[in-house]
């Protein structure tokens, strides 16, 4: 599933298919957002 977590919208859908999904029974959740940088190193600011 993916989500855009800078968007309250798609937090919300995707909430929502959880719900609908574990029939309301979600036990847990393993957030792996993540930021990653492609290329050398010192080809980025800081």
């Amino acid at each position: 599933m993916l989500i855009d977590l800078d968007s309250p919208e798609s937090v919300d859908r995707a909430a929502d298919e959880v719900i609908a999904l574990t029939d309301n029974r979600l036990y847990g959740i393993f957030n792996n957002a993540g930021y990653g940088v492609y290329g050398p190193l010192f080809h980025h600011q800081p």
